[in-house]
């Protein structure tokens, strides 16, 4: 129940990466109602995202309402410079606090349930649990956890599911099949996770409830459309899973914004959205080593004569020949979930590198491709020099990226690239981000047969019409907010705003101070 005291209680309901564009025209249509019933009541507007240039980075540039350069997290695993290699984001090296665990100081109570890009709650007052069907996670265990502790364990008797009913994300082709099962699966979670905060709001105290709908993400990513699959629907048929999921998703909406009753200002966002797919950081190192030398050994990884076998073991025998069946399964459950969705990374990026004769390299990413200067004075083996040769460096691999371009279509594979400091300013973390930032076109990289520039040659695409990676969709450079609000006119526009702006608004509708460190403006309403 709400607490009842001079503000009004907030319930807060995030729909994970929903495309602002998808919610707008199924609200228009009449696919979504209890959305379309909540816009007529309220404002609603688009956000702007850091997501635009970093697709992992945009709830913590939401819950500490700062940049990336501020927070420094772009994806759960990152470089560390200090030890030449990956690494998943910890406490003692990012110590992010999200601001509703700060709001019991002030006299707030809050509720939050499965955040994402979140490390397991600490003490605070109120009650939070981590991971109940989100898998987005930060830290190196990832397993489920709640404030109280014992809390977890009590929902997961009382509503009787197992540990994580979803599951980690295969990164790989699957058949229609497995898809629907998807579907299947994140309506469930949706249902779970919405009878559980039902509950919650009814039975406990709250000044503020957040709640996380995590469907939309990760239907955005696999069920777009069928560019991950290895399979087509019928003639005559179509591909609605995606749709299907909007759908469960609005039902939970209209359940939740019912139980919270009249007098509560209501909050419906997603900090990012969806696009067809445009990832082509995969072609990322080659082009990359080509720009730098026309050697083939510069930048290029040394392996062991232990590793091949086990990439081809990880490729041949467990990656690509798995039944869709098993390869769900194993997915599922910890440790194989993390190894599923990061041992293919660990075990390409180990080999011996000649850092010496590298003077820059890609690394990790989702969507943006993202280049790291062997910096000298930052990385632990850097051999590029601050400044002139820097600066020169960076302009030499912007320029040669700029010369490749569809070699069917001629269209620039690359819309722009960007230093870090020049998006996000020189924040504490910035040495942390990568140096280069690179747009792609936004077209679908499924289309590609392969890439070619006039200076370094042809790249071909691995799988010609389909993603590689199994994700048919990809994240949008916006999110949106519809609020209702006592104060907010009827079917009004929310005009300039930004994800930093959601913290800071939620604390003033709480009447608790905005705290100096928070970047964003209060949303004016």
């Amino acid at each position: 129940m709400a607490n009842t005291n001079s503000h009004s209680p907030v319930l807060m309901i995030a729909l994970d990466s929903a495309e602002p564009r998808l919610i707008e025209q199924w609200i228009e249509d009449g696919t979504l109602p209890n959305l379309k019933r909540l816009r007529t009541l309220g404002g609603y507007g688009r956000l702007a995202s850091s997501a635009k240039w970093m697709a992992g980075s945009p709830w913590p540039t939401f819950y500490t309402a700062s940049t990336p350069a501020d927070h420094g997290v772009y994806h759960a695993v990152q470089w560390r410079a200090d030890q030449m290699k990956y690494a998943p984001i910890t406490p003692d090296w990012k110590p992010l606090q999200p601001f509703w665990r700060s709001l019991g100081k002030v006299g707030r109570r809050v509720i939050a349930l499965d955040l994402p890009m979140t490390f397991p709650p600490e003490p605070f007052d109120g009650l939070e649990v981590y991971s109940l069907v989100n898998r987005d996670l930060l830290g190196s265990e990832r397993v489920p956890a709640s404030h109280p502790p014992s809390l977890f364990e009590d929902l997961r008797r009382e509503f009787n599911f197992e540990d994580n009913p979803v599951g980690d994300e295969i990164y790989n082709m699957q058949h229609i099949k497995a898809l629907f099962r998807l579907r299947d699966q994140l309506i469930w979670g949706t249902r779970l996770v919405t009878d559980i905060a039902q509950t919650l709001m009814k039975r406990e105290k709250w000044d503020l409830f957040m709640v996380n709908l995590m469907a939309t993400h990760r239907g955005g990513h696999k069920l777009w459309n069928l560019s991950g699959s290895w399979e087509t629907v019928g003639e005559g048929k179509s591909f609605d899973a995606l749709r299907d999921v909007y759908i469960a998703v609005d039902e939970a909406v209209g359940r939740l914004a019912s139980t919270a009753g009249m007098g509560v200002t209501l909050l419906v966002f997603s900090l990012h959205g969806m696009r067809p797919n445009a990832d082509r950081s995969c072609l990322l190192p080659e082009m990359l080593r080509r720009i730098l030398s026309k050697e083939t050994n510069h930048g290029k990884v040394e392996q062991s004569p232990y590793l091949q076998p086990l990439q081809m073991l990880w490729q041949v025998l467990i990656r690509d020949h798995l039944s869709s069946d098993t390869r769900f399964l194993v997915s599922r459950r910890p440790p194989f979930s993390w190894l599923w969705k990061y041992g293919w990374l660990m075990l390409t990026k180990k080999g011996k590198i000649d850092w010496a004769t590298t003077p820059a390299f890609a690394i990790e990413a989702d969507l943006q491709g993202y280049v790291r200067i062997n910096l000298r004075g930052r990385e632990a083996l850097g051999v590029v020099e601050q400044g002139k040769e820097y600066d020169q460096l960076c302009s030499k691999i912007a320029e040669g990226l700029a010369t490749f371009v569809d070699a069917d279509t001629k269209e620039s594979l690359v819309e722009s690239v960007k230093r870090s400091h020049q998006l996000f300013g020189n924040g504490n973390q910035l040495k942390d981000l990568p140096d280069l930032i690179v747009q792609w076109n936004p077209s679908p990289a499924a289309k590609l047969r392969a890439v070619v520039s006039h200076r370094y040659g042809s790249i071909p695409w691995t799988l010609p019409g389909r993603h590689p990676t199994g994700r048919s969709g990809n994240h949008g450079p916006e999110g949106f907010l519809l609020i209702v609000e006592k104060a907010v006119k009827q079917s009004s526009k929310i005009k300039d705003a930004n994800i930093l702006d959601l913290a800071p608004t939620v604390c003033a509708l709480l009447k608790v101070p905005v705290p100096v460190e928070m970047h964003g403006n209060v949303i004016e309403l």
